[in-house]
């Protein structure tokens, strides 16, 4: 549902200042100007303005937490075959590939939850918790980055996630695709089959990878449309590779010419 702008500025405090970034899936974020810092009330709305004109339509609004730069540290959680680890690191931060070595990787038994909440400071009862919802919401990849301890209390002050699909079923859709953000504003032809999916049995994708490419993919079977958009990353193409995309489970003659002609109308267009 849309949310009144109104309502949530009348909620802010005067006082404070507050951060406004992008929330739709997309990583790096500060070092792509889609986060603004230390605004106040008065100044959120031209910041949103501008976030909205590079093509975003969700956002987040969250108080400053003022802190020095060597306080944030670094959080991962993932799901692996021995189970879920937890990458864990003093050095966070908008840098933290800068400082790889400094990560270490903890397997999340009983021993070695109290090493890896230790290692940055967390209480063992948080990261026990975390875990706990990394289950429950059938998550496969949860960071946390920056993370900061004030007075024994975490803030997360930026995370990403990804869900396993395959856990909606066992989730009782709790959580579904109105869930989930997009992460980029969807050309005419990703929406066109969008909605071609949604009222078809059969299944349809289509992403566009690079709107500048040369290579179209017009592909049916989701496990073939895989090996072969590998081959043309493994054939060193992958720079010319515009979309990615498949059709399968027995599609009408009408829906495959629906689909098809959005992908040469991509290709027209590019």
């Amino acid at each position: 549902p849309q949310i009144n702008l109104d309502d949530v500025l009348y909620k802010l405090q005067a006082d404070k200042k507050y951060i406004v970034k992008v929330d739709q899936g997309v990583k790096k974020r500060f070092k792509k100007g889609l986060i603004t810092l230390d605004v106040n009330k008065n100044q959120i709305k031209t910041a949103l303005d501008n976030l909205k004109s590079k093509g975003f339509e969700y956002f987040l609004i969250e108080e400053l937490i003022p802190h020095d730069q060597n306080e944030e540290k670094y959080l991962c959680l993932e799901r692996e075959r021995d189970g879920i680890t937890a990458s864990v690191s003093t050095t966070g931060g908008v840098d933290i590939e800068n400082n790889a070595g400094a990560i270490k990787k903890y397997l999340l038994d009983e021993d070695e939850c109290k090493t890896a909440a230790e290692q940055i400071g967390l209480n063992l009862k948080t990261i026990v918790a975390l875990k706990q919802i990394f289950d429950d919401c059938y998550l496969s990849f949860l960071e946390i980055n920056p993370l900061i301890v004030l007075n024994d209390r975490p803030y997360f002050l930026d995370m990403a996630a990804q869900v396993d699909s395959a856990g909606q079923f066992f989730a009782n859709n709790s959580w579904g695709e109105a869930d989930i953000a997009p992460d980029s504003k969807k050309t005419l032809q990703e929406e066109a089959v969008a909605i071609l999916k949604k009222n078809s049995q059969a299944s349809f994708s289509l992403s566009v990878i690079n709107p500048n490419g040369a290579i179209f993919l017009l592909l049916s079977g989701g496990g073939g449309s895989l090996v072969l958009a590998d081959e043309v990353y493994n054939l060193g193409h992958a720079d010319k590779l515009a979309n990615y995309g498949e059709y399968s489970g027995n599609p009408s003659e009408d829906e495959t010419y629906l689909y098809a002609k959005q992908v040469l109308s991509l290709l027209k267009n590019s």
